[in-house]
């Protein structure tokens, strides 16, 4: 097969792979589905995250709350992350993992009705680290979304790995369903 026909492939799987996702986000907008316009928000959250995630970092925030409220707990020291904090927090995520990192929900719960919902998934991650060393681990990850002035925002993040037994109390990194 030519390189050009690789390339034509390639971009036609991107556009393909976007279009749902634009199409679910829209109905979002419309006021259609909860529970679909919030799977709809994760799944474009996974594609952001995946495809040169510097880059898409202030769109990413667009989903998240903006107040001092935002919570998130992450695997990561301080544990905690409010507000501004948050926001710095992903920032220096983005710029540690560059373009580096593919994302992809393995398993995805979520319950919405129409002022609040929540997503609970296994999420593995994958790519270079910026030493140039491959990692691959999955995580667990809830998002609980408040919807407001018409739009979902996650207003708390708990991310978590699970732990490989009482006794030893170290982290799960390849965590499977």
């Amino acid at each position: 097969m030519s390189r050009r026909h690789l390339i034509q492939g390639a971009l036609l799987s991107t556009v393909a792979a976007s279009a749902p996702v634009e199409a679910a986000e829209q109905s979002a907008h419309q006021g259609g589905d909860p529970k679909a316009e919030v799977e709809a928000i994760e799944r474009k959250l996974m594609w952001l995250y995946s495809n040169d995630l510097p880059k898409h970092v202030n769109e990413i925030m667009e989903y998240f709350d903006d107040t001092p409220e935002m919570l998130q707990f992450d695997v990561m020291s301080p544990r905690e992350f409010k507000g501004a904090a948050f926001r710095k927090h992903f920032n220096d995520l983005a710029t540690m993992f560059s373009a580096n990192i593919k994302v992809d929900i393995m398993d995805m719960q979520t319950h919405a009705d129409n002022h609040l919902a929540f997503v609970s998934s296994l999420q593995r991650n994958c790519g270079t680290d910026p030493k140039g060393k491959p990692f691959e681990f999955t995580i667990r990850v809830t998002d609980c979304l408040r919807k407001v002035n018409g739009k979902w925002k996650i207003v708390h993040q708990h991310v978590s790995f699970p732990i490989d037994s009482m006794e030893s109390g170290k982290a799960d990194f390849q965590s499977k369903l």
